[in-house]
């Protein structure tokens, strides 16, 4: 009996999209949470102590209004509960999903399945399943959304713009020795050479009125400017202090939630960036001799299940180690996906490899043109003649089918998503 050709694969497919976007809706709310939490346990732990050693821990604000002790000792509680009940890890396994990993196999140099399978990988698959593909050099791999790659790189740039004011401070030491060279020469040119006016009292003095201008009364000492010593001082002053005398008000301006809020996203952008990099950078591995092999696995494993990771995998491997590379990866990933439009002597094996020996759930997929033929016994015969192996290895199995175009590529993309949720579930089962 014939292969059986089909274009589309029955499938929940609004339901578990809306499931899914509600999990990483609420995932992400937890996250958020939790890094809060963790932000405020260490104050509120303070607080806390104090309260129960009888001191007064009511805090009193501008506006006339009073954070009682009895609000600060329910935030620490729920603080705890939250970092308990481990909120933001919670919440991040939310955002990630059910991930599974797929190896994906076919004939070396054939384009067309691997922008099929490129174009569902981005369209339907990429958020579920992570594909690991062996090189051909056609293949480009896949890192991480272009969506949220520029979240996080535009978050960062806007972080980074943020602290640049406070960038100033590494200068303090030098700015701090300069500012003592001008005072003690200041302060030595009347010592040594009194005059009028300039005793050391009075030299003294300016450098004093001239801090307290800066920070007591919180303005820029911007009319002492002059070409002289409390001159230069004063440069300093305003070069160094400005972001503690200009952002302060700013900062007064906006409710401490939001501080707080923006506290917790920018802390967990700067903890991410360098996940993001790493990545985008991961998408490809090179494996060059059988140890190696093991530790692909490992690492292509590890970075499947991390939140941000690359859609599809691409190993360069050696032709010597390409069998024992294929094994290997069957017998760790949950599902196989399987292009058989051109048949060779390799993909053959490879198909043996995992129908008969790791016995690893398969999809298989080809072009429509070229696996028609296996689905009309009347013609199977034909199509048979170069490989007979091909009909005896797929036995009565279903063979999902793809056009070219743009519409058959969608088209594909959306019925290979609900074939590999069926192969995923029945791998489980098993």
């Amino acid at each position: 009996m014939a292969v059986r050709i089909v274009l589309d694969c029955p499938h929940p497919y609004l339901g578990p999209r809306l499931r899914e976007t509600l999990f990483a809706a609420l995932g992400a709310c937890f996250a958020v949470v939790g890094t809060v939490a963790w932000l405020l346990i260490v104050p509120m732990s303070v607080l806390a102590i104090a309260w129960l050693q009888g001191e007064n821990i009511n805090l009193a604000l501008e506006n006339g209004r009073v954070i009682t002790d009895r609000m600060l000792l329910t935030t620490w509680g729920v603080v705890a509960v939250c970092i308990a009940l481990r909120f933001r890890g919670r919440g991040l396994r939310l955002v990630r999903g059910a991930r599974t990993s797929v190896l994906f196999l076919r004939r070396f140099g054939y384009t067309d399945a691997t922008r099929a399978v490129t174009f569902a990988v981005t369209k339907t698959i990429g958020r579920t399943w992570r594909l690991v593909t062996l090189d051909d050099n056609q293949t480009a791999p896949l890192g991480i959304p272009s969506g949220p790659k520029w979240f996080f790189t535009v978050t960062h740039g806007v972080m980074r713009a943020v602290l640049a004011p406070f960038k100033i401070l590494r200068f303090y030491p030098p700015a701090l020795a300069l500012a003592i060279v001008i005072i003690a020469a200041d302060v030595g040119r009347a010592v040594l050479w009194p005059t009028r006016g300039t005793s050391v009292e009075t030299v003294a003095t300016r450098y004093f009125e001239l801090f307290d201008v800066m920070f007591l009364s919180r303005r820029l000492p911007l009319d002492a400017v002059q070409l002289n010593g409390p001159g230069a001082f004063a440069v300093i002053l305003i070069i160094m202090g400005w972001p503690f005398v200009v952002l302060p008000p700013i900062a007064m301006a906006v409710p401490p939630w939001v501080w707080l809020v923006a506290l917790a996203f920018f802390v967990y952008v700067a903890f991410s960036i360098d996940v993001v990099r790493s990545a985008d950078k991961g998408r490809t591995r090179h494996v060059t001799d059988e140890p190696g092999i093991l530790s692909a696995v490992r690492e292509v494993g590890e970075a499947s299940r991390r939140l941000l990771a690359p859609r599809l995998f691409v190993l360069r491997v050696e032709p010597a180690i390409w069998q024992q590379t294929v094994s290997s990866f069957a017998r760790h990933t949950s599902v196989a996906l399987v292009d058989i439009s051109e048949p060779s002597a390799n993909l053959l094996w490879e198909i043996e490899e995992l129908t008969l020996r790791t016995r690893t759930p398969c999809v298989f997929i080809g072009e429509y043109d070229r696996v028609a033929p296996l689905g009309d016994d009347r013609v199977r015969s034909q199509s048979e003649q170069g490989f007979p192996q091909l009909a005896m290895l797929l036995g009565q199995e279903e063979v999902l089918a793809y056009a070219t175009d743009r519409a058959g590529r969608q088209r594909f993309a959306r019925a290979l998503r609900g074939k590999l949720q069926a192969a995923t579930r029945a791998g489980r089962a098993a």
